[in-house]
């Protein structure tokens, strides 16, 4: 009997301080959508779209539509929400007609979303 509270002590030494450990927040240290705006960050959808040959692009949380000329391989994943930056590129003409042609400077992945092959 003394061995099993021995043994019931040790346990209750043990699991003590693992209790009233706090927790933080693995997020904690992430940058929010509303800071991304604030540093002049667009927030959109990339979309994959079928015409003309299938290209993506991205829809802006205003309903932009920005065909992205050199948009990553590994961005190019359909519904994803992203944070970007980048310029209009008005002064060329291309086969999509779709969007405005938009070069990026730089792109976040906020949430991946589904491959377009999961359809």
């Amino acid at each position: 009997m003394n061995s099993i509270l021995k043994h019931i002590v040790l346990l209750f030494a043990l699991i003590s301080p693992i209790s009233s450990c706090s927790t933080t927040n693995i997020r904690e240290n992430e940058v929010t959508v509303e800071q991304l705006k604030q540093q002049g960050w667009q927030i959109g959808t990339v979309t994959y779209q079928s015409f003309e040959g299938g290209f993506y692009g991205i829809t802006s949380e205003k309903g932009d539509k920005y065909l992205v000329l050199n948009l990553p391989s590994e961005m190019k994943v359909a519904n994803s929400l992203v944070a970007f930056k980048g310029q209009l590129n008005k002064d060329i003409m291309t086969i999509q007609q779709w969007g405005t042609p938009f070069k990026l400077s730089d792109i976040k992945m906020l949430k991946k979303g589904l491959p377009n092959n999961a359809f």
